[in-house]
């Protein structure tokens, strides 16, 4: 997609504030301003091609004046800061919000990244109906002023709690150095994680390094650092000053803004290891260094061992974390491989029954729809080497999806034919393509719709407008897999295959807040089937786990063949019930699978843990209950499966029914059931409407919830613990609609750092020149070129090596701005050496890289010029 970025769309009294302003050099100012807009495009683009961060910083008043001033951009810049608590940015009345934003400094980067995106978007004009890529906040490195955010506490859900506990004891209090925590997607992975590594070892001077394989993971991890580096440091580590931290991937900043003074450092493997990033890692690093892995499933694969053990060699003190739905991998052998890197640890695993049964989780109606269109007789030789090849649709396959109109009028009927049932609808696609038809279609039905199919401009508003309810269905690719907090989702529809358990689950993850969680009571995940022969491990999450392209090794997909099962402890209520889809071969589709209940009973370990009941056990399980006192003692959850339960539609796991045996020979009495509906009879959130609609006095208040508990003590003792923390979360959620206090935090940036420049001439060039001929070549580089610096300073270069041309000699250009006492001598020379490295080779090449890396210190001087250069006041006025 084409995208063209002009002025010509502002207006004419914003176009001459910016010509007539006193900081527009005069060779961009035009003799006469006049009243014609295409007259100053011509200046305006000398000015600045586009609205860059430095031309927010300097025409600051103007943009405000006449911009921002009494527009829908202004409120959509406070509405954008308001959402990251930046400061104390509220949307409100137009005065207000004028007089916040003339108070805020244009300098740190979120505010000028909110700035900068409604300018581009006024200016921007598009060549079609696809919007492009938006530029993350996280581009640049970001520095918290601690002083001056204000300290909140960050609400958590009572596992999730439990979870950062467990951490707590395992690496701080144990001193442990490696583990993992497995949580199902959607219950909070990254949240408990950032929690924690912010207030339990940043906060003891420990810098994390948190490793993703895809830059929207990297988002993701950098949202929740923002806003608990800036919640709870200033109250557990009043110590610190300041927050730095940076975002490295092909989207975020460069290995080059790495420096040891992040606290935490958030990237891709594959940006880590590019090129000869590995070194500047190395010196940004701290003594101690507390590395994330998220997925962590992906920690044994070649590129990640490669910067675990670059930490290690570098670092006095490395503890190792990584985060997880499931720590299983290609097999019980590469499982034990990858739980060695961890110490054999398991730090926490909370079941996905549990969290159903409690309702932090949202229960699954699966329902399959066969499109009964085969595709594998349509695909050519080369997109079957690329399924054999990586597990996944080639584009070109998925595009062919895509285009076919009848498939597409069957998800869009599907829709329409339970449309109240359905309610807020999420819809995973194929493509972008595929996003736009299904929209339009579906707006062509009159349904409220609309789609996002990258990181692209509008995305945010789109999806808050999708959070409020101003639309009905949101259509994408991937873009809300990770990290998008939409509670209320009722439906989530996959017309995508897929071999990825992870993506799977992330998909199905977004509908999967229960009401606990200000969520759903169930969710519906409505699962398009196409026709498949040989390549038919598509959506079979049971068996097939994620294998990204980016990987190191090979991944090879053979024919589906059904391996030994493997225990799945938080997949196996939800997974199991994924493509059972045939109870018997004359009963036909089984299109409805939905959980009923859930016993109570104690795993090995002596922990109480729950067992999902899916509508067709309840008989069988009440069967087996009835005969549990006249079972032998030996009797096992093997035996009872095949006794019990006849093979026919969804079966449930040894294990459960071994643990229902082990709680019965414990306790000498049946296991409790409870009903779904028994839940919502005590749950907080219903009791907390009852509570205001009833209007309770304050003084009857508990009172009321004692006599709800004396009434149902079993049930609310499994779901919430007991009367104290029932009585609790009641009220919270009488207080609050999601039951959890909202976040009360403050937070303020500390802009980039500007450095003085001094401009008087300092170096003997011929002297340094000098040095690193004796240092760097003994003396033997030959017949040595004249040096010179050159007449103007220049920010686009620092040194050029020119070639001999008819019969003169060659000579090389120092930049002239590097002539100053502010940049250190070595870095001078480093030039120098690299330009006369050019000599022997014209080309930036690997050979050329390794030689200019026998430089004691590439890497820092490297840095220098790339990164700290650029902090100069010289270099920032030339930069206009």
């Amino acid at each position: 997609m084409k995208k063209v970025f002009s002025w010509t769309n502002f207006e004419l009294k914003f176009l001459k504030s910016i010509i007539r302003s006193e900081l527009t050099p005069q060779d961009c100012r035009p003799r006469f301003v006049g009243d014609q807009k295409e007259m100053l495009i011509p200046f305006m683009d000398r000015i600045a091609k586009e609205p860059y961060k430095f031309f927010v910083e300097t025409y600051k008043s103007e943009i405000i004046e006449n911009f921002l001033k009494d527009s829908e951009y202004l409120r959509a810049v406070m509405r954008e800061l308001e959402s990251n608590h930046y400061s104390n940015a509220k949307v409100g009345a137009m005065e207000d919000m004028l007089e916040l934003i003339r108070r805020f400094d244009f300098r740190v980067d979120r505010v000028n990244m909110a700035v900068r995106r409604q300018l581009l978007h006024a200016g921007r004009n598009y060549s079609d109906d696809m919007e492009d890529e938006e530029t993350s906040l996280f581009s640049t490195p970001v520095t918290i002023d601690l002083l001056e955010s204000t300290p909140s506490e960050v609400p958590l859900y009572d596992f999730q709690r439990e979870a950062t506990d467990a951490l707590e004891k395992h690496f701080v209090e144990n001193n442990e150095n490696a583990g993992i925590l497995v949580m199902p997607t959607g219950s909070g992975k990254t949240r408990v994680a950032t929690r924690f590594m912010i207030e339990s070892m940043v906060a003891r001077g420990w810098q994390v390094l948190w490793l993703a394989h895809r830059s929207m993971l990297i988002e993701q991890a950098a949202n929740a650092t923002y806003q608990f580096a800036g919640g709870l440091l200033p109250s557990v580590a009043p110590h610190k000053k300041q927050f730095k931290f940076v975002c490295v991937s092909g989207k975020h900043a460069t290995m080059k803004y790495v420096e040891a003074k992040d606290d935490v450092i958030i990237g891709t493997v594959q940006s880590i290891i590019a090129s000869d990033n590995l070194e500047y890692l190395r010196n940004g690093l701290q003594d101690n260094v507390f590395i994330v892995v998220d997925e962590a499933h992906h920690t044994s694969a070649p590129s990640y061992r490669k910067v675990i053990d670059a930490v290690k060699a570098k670092a006095k003190r490395v503890k190792l974390m990584g985060l997880t739905a499931t720590p299983i991998r290609m097999g019980m052998g590469e499982t034990a491989r990858l739980m060695k890197i961890f110490d054999n640890n398991i730090i926490y695993s909370v079941a996905m029954s549990k969290l159903i049964a409690s309702g932090q989780l949202s229960r699954p109606n699966y329902i399959s729809v066969d499109t009964e269109i085969d595709f594998e007789t349509k695909i050519g030789l080369d997109e079957k080497k690329y399924i054999q090849k990586w597990g996944e649709l080639a584009p070109k396959t998925l595009q062919r999806m895509a285009d076919i109109k009848e498939r597409n009028a069957l998800i869009v009927d599907t829709f329409m034919k339970d449309r109240e049932k359905y309610g807020k609808t999420l819809m995973f696609a194929l493509n972008g393509v595929h996003c736009m038809a299904l929209c339009d279609e579906l707006r062509k039905r009159g349904v409220s719709c609309d789609y996002i199919y990258s990181l692209h401009q509008g995305n945010a508003e789109k999806i808050n407008k999708f959070l409020r309810g101003d639309i009905d269905v949101l259509v994408n690719i991937q873009v809300l897999t990770e990290g998008s907090d939409i509670p209320d989702i009722q439906t989530v529809f996959l017309t995508r295959p897929t071999s990825s358990d992870t993506l799977l689950m992330q998909m199905i993850g977004r509908g999967m807040r229960g009401v606990q969680c200000g969520g759903t009571e169930t969710v519906n995940v409505v699962d398009f089937h196409d026709v498949w022969g040989k390549f038919n491990q598509w959506l079979n999450p049971q068996f097939l786990l994620e294998e990204e392209a980016a990987e190191d090794a090979e991944v090879v997909v053979h024919e589906y063949q059904k391996p030994n099962l493997v225990p799945w402890q938080m997949y196996k209520d939800i997974l199991d019930a994924m493509h059972t889809k045939y109870a018997n071969a004359n009963e036909g589709l089984l299109n409805l699978i939905l959980p009923t209940g859930w016993y109570e009973v104690i795993d090995e370990d002596g922990n109480d843990a729950k067992i999902l009941v899916f509508d067709s056990q309840v008989e069988e399980y009440a069967y087996l209950i009835k005969h549990l006192s006249s079972l032998p003692l030996k009797y096992t959850g093997n035996e009872a499966l095949y006794e019990y339960f006849d093979g026919f539609g969804l079966l449930p796991e040894a294990h459960d029914l071994q643990m229902l045996l082990y709680t019965y020979r414990i306790d000498q009495k049946q296991p409790v059931f409870h009903k779904f509906e028994e839940r919502e009879e005590i749950d907080a959130s219903v009791v907390a409407k009852r509570l205001i609609d009833e209007k309770i006095t304050v003084a009857g208040v508990d009172k009321f919830i004692k006599e709800i508990y004396d009434a149902n003590p079993e049930i609310i003792k499994s779901i919430y613990g007991g009367l104290s923390a029932y009585s609790e979360k009641v009220k919270l959620f009488a207080l609050y609609p999601n039951g959890e206090k909202p976040l009360g935090m403050r937070i303020e940036e500390i802009p980039p750092e500007i450095l003085p420049y001094d401009a008087t001439p300092y170096y003997d060039l011929q002297q340094l020149v000098n040095e690193v001929v004796a240092e760097r070549f003994d003396n033997a580089y030959g017949e040595v070129p004249e040096v010179l610096w050159t007449q103007k300073r220049y920010t686009s270069f620092y040194g050029q090596y020119n070639y001999a041309v008819d019969g003169q000699k060659p000579f090389i250009r120092i930049n002239s701005i590097l002539n100053s006492k502010d940049i250190p001598r070595e870095v001078v020379k480093y030039v120098i050496y690299h330009e006369l490295l050019h000599r022997d080779n014209h080309a930036h090449n690997r050979a050329f890289r390794m030689e200019e890396h026998k430089y004691p210190d590439w890497a820092f001087h490297d840095q220098f010029l790339d990164v700290t250069f650029n902090q100069f006041d010289i270099v920032r006025d030339y930069a206009m």
